[in-house]
């Protein structure tokens, strides 16, 4: 069983949230990152083998509707974990 966790604002703006990965011992916090299980059997994503994921940060929505951080999802990504919409 695996847990991933998307960072969201309240998460964002507290005292701990550079030391995420430690306060929250028990999933995966991903930020702006990326993760790959070749080892899920019977689940194939765009590439071939298991789906790869990728985690947002969070990001207030900009005011011309474009978010530079979100061309940094791959294209690759089959599961895309966000706190908010990625356009």
């Amino acid at each position: 069983r695996v847990k991933f966790v998307a960072l969201g604002n309240h998460e964002n703006n507290s005292d701990w949230s550079r030391d995420a990965d430690t306060v929250v011992s028990n999933a995966t916090i991903l930020r702006g990152s990326a993760l790959h299980f070749p080892e899920v059997v019977g689940c194939e994503g765009g590439g071939g083998g298991a789906p790869n994921f990728f985690g947002t940060d969070f990001f207030w929505p900009c005011e011309n509707g474009s978010n530079p951080y979100f061309d940094q999802i791959p294209d690759d990504t089959d599961v895309l974990i966000a706190h908010g919409p990625a356009l």
